[in-house]
C-alpha cells in the first residue's frame, strides 16, 4: 500500500508504459515532465484502473500514449515517484550492467578486485582425454559451467552487436559486446571432443587451488547430448 512500482530504468518509446500500485485513494494520476531544477507541466491526467489477476487485485497507471522523450514522474494523491525516462535508449544502462556482470563472472581470468585466474584444476574428460574447463563464465549463481547457457549468452551478445552495428548505433557498446562474446565463444569451442561429445553442465560450488590431481580437483565426463550439440 501507498507505493508505486515502476520501471526505474525507464520506458522505451513505442512500448506499453504502466506502473502498479495498491491502496491508492486518488482516482486519477498525473504524468509530470520534470527538469533538473523543478517540476514541470502535467502532460497527462488519467484514471487509475483496477486490474484483477490470478495473483491479486492491483491498481494500474497506464501512460502508454506518451512518446515524447524526457524525464518524468508519476503523481497520485500525496505520492510521487522518483524520476524516470521515456526514450529510445533507456535499456542501454541495463545492457552495460549485464555485460559488467558477465565480466565479473569470468572463469580462468584475473578479474581485478574479485579473483585471480581460477579453476585450472577442473577438467572435461572423455576416456583418457581431458581439457581444462577453466574459462567461460561462472554459472547459476555459483561456480558451475554450463555449455548451453554459455552458448545462449554468447549468441545474444553477438546478435545484439550485429543489430547495433547495422544501424550505426553506439560503436563503444558494439566493441564491448563482441569482446565479451568472444570470451564465451572461446570456451564453447574449446570444451569439445570428436564425435559431438561436450560438457553440458559441470556443477561446482567452491574455489579450488589450481593444482591438478589433488583433493579439490574436479572432472566432468563429456556426453553426446543432442540438446547441448544443438
Amino acid at each position: 500500500p501507498d507505493r508505486i512500482a515502476f520501471s526505474h530504468s525507464g520506458y522505451q518509446r513505442g512500448t506499453s508504459k504502466t506502473a502498479l500500485a495498491s491502496g491508492l485513494v486518488a482516482s486519477t494520476f498525473d504524468l509530470v515532465r520534470v527538469n533538473d531544477i523543478a517540476f514541470g507541466a502535467t502532460v497527462l491526467r488519467k484514471a487509475v484502473e483496477t486490474v484483477r489477476t490470478a495473483t491479486g487485485t492491483f491498481q494500474q497507471l497506464d501512460f502508454s500514449e506518451i512518446e515524447t522523450p524526457g524525464t518524468y514522474v508519476l503523481r497520485t494523491g500525496g505520492l510521487t515517484t522518483k524520476p524516470f525516462r521515456i526514450g529510445d535508449d533507456v535499456w542501454k544502462s541495463s545492457i552495460w550492467k549485464t555485460l559488467n556482470f558477465y565480466y565479473g563472472n569470468r572463469c580462468g581470468f584475473d578479474v581485478p578486485g574479485v579473483h585471480p585466474v581460477d579453476h585450472l584444476d577442473w577438467f572435461a574428460t572423455l576416456g583418457s582425454q581431458r581439457i581444462t574447463m577453466s574459462g567461460g563464465w561462472h554459472d547459476a549463481g555459483d561456480l558451475s559451467q554450463g555449455l548451453i547457457n554459455t552458448g545462449e549468452g554468447t549468441y545474444a551478445m553477438f546478435s545484439l552487436a550485429d543489430k547495433l552495428a547495422a544501424r550505426g548505433d553506439d560503436p563503444e557498446l558494439v566493441e564491448r559486446l563482441i569482446e565479451e562474446a568472444k570470451w564465451g565463444l572461446e570456451w564453447v569451442l574449446r570444451v569439445r571432443f570428436d564425435g559431438g561429445y561436450r560438457v553440458g553442465f559441470g556443477s561446482h560450488n567452491f574455489w579450488s587451488n589450481n593444482i591438478p590431481g589433488d583433493a579439490d580437483a574436479r572432472t566432468v565426463e563429456a556426453k553426446n547430448n543432442p540438446n547441448a550439440n544443438y
